[in-house]
């Protein structure tokens, strides 16, 4: 089968040259645009609050002796005022005494042990 061709300035071109010359040209004198992408801008939020939690209690009591615990709630060495602060021991995960923070952040409370041994509390606060 013999390819069809034209003659241009004097030479043979096949057609399908003549195609893409002509794309070419077309395609130089028009716009080409890309995909579209979408971009979602926002304000950026604030930084994360940092919270301290401090629990202190006395290194030795008695069986069946009142011991105290105090400590502090702090959110970016602010005092958090109004707070609920759990005391738990954590051998058995059970809250053993509850205490609200004042104005400054701190807070006092008590646990009266009722066996000998070694005893590991934690404090906690759930942030709203």
């Amino acid at each position: 089968m013999k390819m069809k061709s034209v003659k241009i300035f004097g030479k043979s071109v096949p057609v399908l040259a003549l195609a893409l010359i002509s794309v070419t040209a077309v395609a130089a004198g028009t716009w080409i645009w890309s995909n579209q992408v979408t971009v979602h801008v926002t304000e950026r939020p604030p930084p994360p609050l940092v919270y301290t939690l401090t629990l202190s209690a006395p290194g030795d009591v008695y069986v069946n002796e009142v011991m105290t615990f105090t400590g502090s709630l702090k959110v970016d060495s602010t005092g958090v005022s109004g707070a609920t602060i759990d005391i738990l021991d954590m051998s058995s995960a059970q809250v053993v005494s509850t205490a609200t923070t004042t104005e400054d952040g701190t807070f006092t409370c008590s646990y009266t042990p009722t066996a000998v041994g070694t005893y590991n509390f934690k404090a906690k606060y759930i942030a709203p």
